[in-house]
């Protein structure tokens, strides 16, 4: 093996982009998970493993992708690993979490009257014309033909 494809004597494990943590590549992607959280227990206390993922940074098409391992990728991609490399510790979601009710808009309380109804009224049918006498009888003796 040339010297750049040896194993990485350490790896670098980052959560939420800041905390930074030098550990051994492990070969077992559970114990991985484990070794992220004991190296992060004030922020990772209480998350249970399956809900742990372990990402890397690759580039694809001139782009920088995240990619999660999975755990049947885990052991190739640790052997190919480079010394530091970063590996990011996320928490996936649970699945028990809602997400929360939409945002209405206020109506301010000025339009409103104290029993919370509008102060106008639309128009009612009084407001619109009333067919005279003779419109009627019209449009009575035109329904009459038909018949």
């Amino acid at each position: 093996m040339s010297a750049s494809h040896l194993p990485a004597e350490v790896i670098t494990y980052r959560l939420n982009h800041e905390k930074l943590v030098y550990v051994k590549p492990l070969s077992d992607y559970n114990e991985a998970v484990q070794l992220a959280l004991k190296e992060f227990p004030e922020d990772l206390a209480g998350v249970p493993a399956h809900r742990i993922r372990l990402n890397v940074s690759a580039t694809m098409g001139g782009e920088k992708k995240h990619v999660r391992i999975s755990e049947s990728a885990w052991p190739s991609t640790v052997k190919r690993m480079i010394r530091g490399e970063v590996v990011d510790v996320e928490i996936a979601p649970d699945g028990k979490e809602t997400p929360p009710p939409p945002m209405y808009l206020e109506v301010p309380d000025d339009s409103l009257s104290s029993s919370g109804y509008s102060k106008s009224v639309p128009g009612s049918r009084a407001s619109s014309p009333t067919p005279s006498d003779k419109t009627l009888n019209r449009s009575r003796s035109w329904f009459s033909r038909i018949r």
